[in-house]
C-alpha cells in the first residue's frame, strides 16, 4: 500500500519484512513504529533495482510554492493532471462537501444516543447550548474579509475598473512579481465595496499591508461606493460620453455626492408640492338648482 509521496510498502503480513522507497521525506517516524507493532520489520528499499535517491525535501516547501516531485516511478511519458495547490483545493471542497455533512458513528450525543451525528450538526448543537463568543475583529482581519482582486503593478498604479490607484511605498514594487506563483505573480489587493478611495495591497515581502489612496480622490467631494461609480458611468453612457474617462467619471461623482449632501432645491419641491396636492383634490360638488314653482289650479 501507499503512504506519503514517494513510499511503497510491501509484504505487510506479520512476521513478514516492509520495504520502503529510496525518498524518507513522506516516511514519518509513527509508520515504522506501527509496522514494528505488529511484528513486521522496516527495510529501506530501490524502486525497480534503482541506487537510493537522495533526499528532497519536497514537504518542507513554503506555502504556496510549486514543488517538483519524482514521478519516474509511475511510468514514462506520464503528465500530471493537477498541481499541488489544485489538490489541495479539492481535497478542501471534499472536506466541506462530503466529511462535514456525512453522519460518523463516533459522533454521538448524550440526547440522542441512538443517532449518529456529521460534524456540522454536532458544532451546530454546541453552539445552540453555548452560543456564540464575540469576539471584536482588529484592523488586519476587517482587511482580510474585503473582496480579493488581484492585479499587476505598474508603473503608474493599479487599475481596478478603470480607477487608478498609486502611492510612494509601491516605487520598489512596479512591474516586479509579488512572490505568489499560483497566482501568476499578480499582487493580492483588498477593497471596499462601500469604500472605493483607497485599497489596500498585501506587502509579500516586509509583511502587512499597503494603503493606496485613488489618484482622483482630490475631485471628489465625499467618499463613494460601487454603485456609485457604476452609476455615473451609466450616465455618461446615456449622453453617449466615453463612460472609461476616469476624469469624467468623477465629474459626474462629484455632482452627484453634492446634489445628494444639499439636497432637492426647496422652491421648486414646494412648487411641486403645491401642484400635486391642487391636482389630488377631488372637483368640487355643484348644489342641485331648486326647481320652478308652478300655480296649481
Amino acid at each position: 500500500m501507499w503512504h506519503g509521496l514517494n513510499m511503497w510498502w510491501c509484504e505487510t503480513a506479520p512476521g513478514s519484512p516492509a520495504g520502503t522507497g529510496a525518498g524518507r521525506d513522506g516516511c514519518s517516524s509513527r509508520f515504522p513504529r506501527g509496522v514494528t507493532a505488529f511484528g513486521a520489520a522496516t527495510t529501506r528499499r530501490s524502486l525497480a533495482g534503482r541506487p537510493e535517491a537522495p533526499f528532497t525535501p519536497t514537504l518542507a516547501a513554503r506555502p504556496g510554492e510549486v514543488v517538483q516531485i519524482d514521478t519516474t516511478c509511475r511510468g514514462r511519458d506520464v503528465q500530471a493532471v493537477w498541481t499541488i495547490s489544485e489538490l489541495a483545493d479539492l481535497f478542501h471542497e471534499w472536506v466541506i462537501a462530503r466529511r462535514k455533512t456525512r453522519s460518523h458513528d463516533a459522533l454521538r450525543s448524550p440526547f440522542l444516543p441512538g443517532m449518529a451525528l456529521s460534524p456540522n450538526e454536532v458544532y451546530a448543537m454546541l453552539v445552540s447550548r453555548t452560543v456564540y463568543l464575540p469576539v471584536c475583529l482588529g484592523g488586519d482581519d476587517y482587511i482580510e474579509l474585503l473582496p480579493v482582486e488581484w492585479w499587476k503593478i505598474n508603473n503608474y498604479g493599479i487599475t481596478l475598473d478603470y480607477r487608478t490607484y498609486d502611492c510612494r511605498e509601491l516605487g520598489s514594487y512596479r512591474r516586479q512579481p509579488s512572490g505568489v506563483d499560483t497566482k501568476g505573480d499578480l499582487w493580492e489587493v483588498h477593497h471596499d465595496p462601500y469604500d472605493l478611495s483607497h485599497v489596500w495591497v498585501r506587502d509579500t515581502r516586509a509583511g502587512g499591508w499597503i494603503t493606496v489612496l485613488w489618484t482622483r480622490l482630490g475631485t471628489v467631494s465625499a467618499p463613494f461606493a460601487g454603485f456609485t461609480w457604476r452609476h455615473a458611468r451609466a450616465v455618461l453612457a446615456a449622453k453617449g460620453a466615453d463612460d472609461t474617462d476616469e476624469d469624467a467619471i468623477a465629474v459626474v461623482i462629484d455632482d452627484l455626492l453634492t446634489r445628494a449632501e444639499s439636497g432637492p432645491d426647496r422652491r421648486s419641491a414646494a412648487r411641486t408640492k403645491a401642484e400635486t396636492a391642487v391636482s389630488a383634490l377631488p372637483p368640487a360638488r355643484r348644489e342641485p338648482e331648486p326647481e320652478p314653482e308652478t300655480d296649481q289650479a
